[in-house]
């Protein structure tokens, strides 16, 4: 197998893979993105966002927006991604906190983040069925409450 190259990129570097591989496709943009590249092909990319719930908003958190690995980048790529992204990300910003989300309603049952000793964060929903039952927005079908998982990213 190839070396894997880990840096920064693009969003515009990202979208080929997430259109193919990522279920919910492509980004218009991303405030920070983190590629693995073998041979100059993008095998694996997190697209990071400022986050979009109730959270700081000033650049010292990051909300993941998508986290696409591949069968090239070989075993263990999560958590030999998380490593080389979180170091990244700690040299070139001033992002203290990191935060994700798993969707048990598609499987992602959160495992990836554990074995990368991220912390589990349930939202209130998670922990307790609300009292509207999830409730529904201009037909919009219910929602399943998303694990959510946050790793502090510390300057040494």
């Amino acid at each position: 197998m190839n070396a894997i190259t880990w840096r920064i990129g693009s969003a515009r570097e990202a979208n080929p893979l997430l259109t193919r591989a990522h279920y919910l496709g492509p980004m218009r943009s991303g405030r920070l993105v983190v590629v693995g590249s073998i041979d100059d092909a993008v095998a694996a990319c997190q697209v990071w966002k400022l986050p979009t719930s109730r959270l700081p908003n000033d650049g010292t958190w990051l909300e993941l927006a998508r986290w696409c690995l591949t069968s090239q980048v070989g075993d263990n790529a999560g958590s030999r991604m998380h490593k080389y992204a979180a170091r990244l990300i700690r040299d070139h910003s001033d992002v203290r906190t990191l935060i994700s989300y798993s969707d048990p309603s598609v499987g992602h049952t959160g495992a990836l983040y554990r074995a990368c000793n991220w912390m589990w964060a349930p939202q209130w929903q998670r922990l307790r069925t609300p009292p509207t039952g999830g409730g529904t927005w201009d037909g919009i079908k219910v929602q399943v409450p998303k694990d959510r998982w946050v790793f502090h990213v510390t300057k040494e």
